[in-house]
């Protein structure tokens, strides 16, 4: 039992590159960030991972600066202020370094969250993204059911 829990584990932080290069809101810890930004700066020359003009890389490069000085002035990762840079900074790489093809580990969404006008970009695992439509159908499919059953 052990053994399988370890290579759930395992497998579960395999794709972990390509998540690396987007700001997750785990990532907004004023003592792990400037790891996270360096990852980024590290990665924005690699055109294997991230395919972005010179403009794109500057205005990451950027906004990683502001976001890391936002957060070592202790401004809580909570605020308008860091959750806006951090959506700026992923608005610009997600597309980039996750694009839409079955191929692709990590896919990453714009999405409109109810009840805001904001859209935020979402990745997620295609896996992780199957399984919760997967789910989601099935709850459509047995509540659809169910009510013809009670109108019979």
């Amino acid at each position: 039992m052990r053994m399988i829990c370890l290579i759930l584990l395992t497998a579960m932080s395999a794709p972990a590159l390509a998540t690396n290069m987007v700001v997750t809101t785990d990532e907004l810890d004023p003592t792990t960030f400037p790891e996270t930004a360096a990852e980024i700066r590290d990665n924005l020359d690699n055109p294997s991972l991230v395919r972005l003009t010179s403009t794109q890389k500057s205005d990451v490069l950027r906004t990683l600066d502001r976001l890391e000085q936002a957060l070592g002035e202790g401004v809580p990762p909570s605020s308008s202020r860091v959750q806006g840079l951090q959506a700026r900074i992923n608005r610009i790489l997600a597309p980039s370094v996750a694009p839409k093809q079955q191929t692709a580990d990590v896919i990453c969404e714009r999405i409109l969250p109810v009840g805001s006008r904001i859209p935020k970009t979402e990745c997620r695992d295609r896996n992780e993204r199957d399984r919760e439509q997967y789910v989601a159908q099935e709850f459509y499919r047995r509540a659809t059911q169910e009510k013809k059953m009670a109108n019979q």
